[in-house]
């Protein structure tokens, strides 16, 4: 699959630029529906301090979030790299309460994200 090219953002410098953001499990499989996960992504989301995150919701085999980087260049390219490398490292890290394989699924993320400017 093709990746998209990076959206234009022709707002005036001083403006905020905030981006709707999703983050999908590898082969959207149901790995994000536990307690763990969730701590993990807040967690993560804290250390990505070049952005501001207003919101964030956790389904079960993706996560959306209302963002906005602190530079008006921000790339949403860098902020997806980051945040699942991070999530996979302090995954990998942590136990595994459910069983089920979730350690080695919930470490892995589609290639890119989908985003868009609003």
């Amino acid at each position: 699959m093709a990746r998209p090219s990076r959206i234009p953002d022709w707002l005036a410098w001083e403006q905020t630029t905030v981006y709707f953001v999703t983050f999908c499990a590898q082969k959207r499989k149901s790995v994000l529906a536990n307690p763990r996960a969730w701590e993990l992504c807040l967690n993560i989301l804290k250390r990505l301090d070049h952005w501001h995150v207003f919101a964030a919701i956790a389904m079960p085999d993706h996560l959306d979030l209302l963002a906005a980087p602190l530079d008006p260049g921000g790339s949403v390219a860098a902020f997806s790299k980051w945040f699942k490398r991070w999530f996979k490292v302090e995954y990998c890290r942590s136990p595994v309460s459910n069983g089920e394989g979730a350690h080695e699924m919930t470490s892995r993320w589609q290639e890119g994200c989908f985003a868009r400017l609003l």
